[in-house]
Parts: C-alpha cells; structure tokens; sequence
C-alpha cells in the first residue's frame, strides 16, 4: 500500500514484525563484552590495599560485576578515604553499596537486586 492509498482510504498498514535475525554487531558485542548477557552475574571478594585495588573494584563494576569488599585489615584512616572513593564512584554510575559486616561491605552496579533475611521479616532491595 502506497502513501496516497493510505490517504484515500484513511487505513493503516501494519508494520511487518522485524526478524529476530542475529546481526554481525550483536556477535561483536557478545565477543567484546561476556559478561553483559542475562544471567552472567558474577561476585568477587577483594580485600583492597590501596587506591589501585579500589580502582580496580569500580572497573569490575563498570562490566556490570558485584563485589564484596573487606576492609578489616587495612588502618582506618585509609579505609575511610577508600570507602569514600568507592562511595562516590558508585554513586556517579547509580549502584549501591550495603554494610554486610563489620568493615565488609557488599558493592554493586546499577540493576542488581539485593535480597536478605532480616530477623523481622524478609526485606527486598532493588535498584534500576
């Protein structure tokens, strides 16, 4: 049906249904980035030294990975800035981060769901 059918007859077409056809880009991005694919959630325990650990710690979070983090054996002062750092780079990509222990926290990206067994009910967090 042309445009001036359309016109005259006050009808519109319906679209035809777009194949689900597999594309050259969709196979680049699934070699390029794993770990972007449903279902591919990982979570990493790192206990950070330094600015390059928590460094690395926000890269993980940036390919969509969890991490646990401890700070327990590191001085306060210098866990304090970390956390700090860590606090604000999590913000700026919208994740989270939940106090799980004394000095371990629990640090994720934006989308994660966070579920835990309180002692007074079930408590559910989501984030995205």
């Amino acid at each position: 049906m042309s445009y001036l059918d359309t016109l005259k007859t006050g009808v519109i077409p319906e679209k035809k249904a777009k194949s689900k056809k597999i594309t050259p880009y969709d196979r680049y991005m699934a070699r390029k980035r794993p770990d972007a694919l449903p279902g591919a959630a990982k979570v990493s325990v790192t206990t950070p030294a330094g600015y390059n650990d928590v460094r690395m710690i926000v890269g993980q979070l940036l390919r969509n990975r969890g991490t646990v983090t401890d700070f327990k054996g590191v001085p306060p002062v210098t866990a304090q800035r970390l956390l700090d750092f860590l606090s604000g780079a999590v913000y700026a990509i919208g994740g989270r981060i939940e106090r799980i222990g004394d000095g371990v926290y629990l640090v994720t990206p934006k989308g994660v769901e966070i579920t835990c067994a309180a002692a007074d009910g079930d408590e559910k967090r989501s984030d995205g």
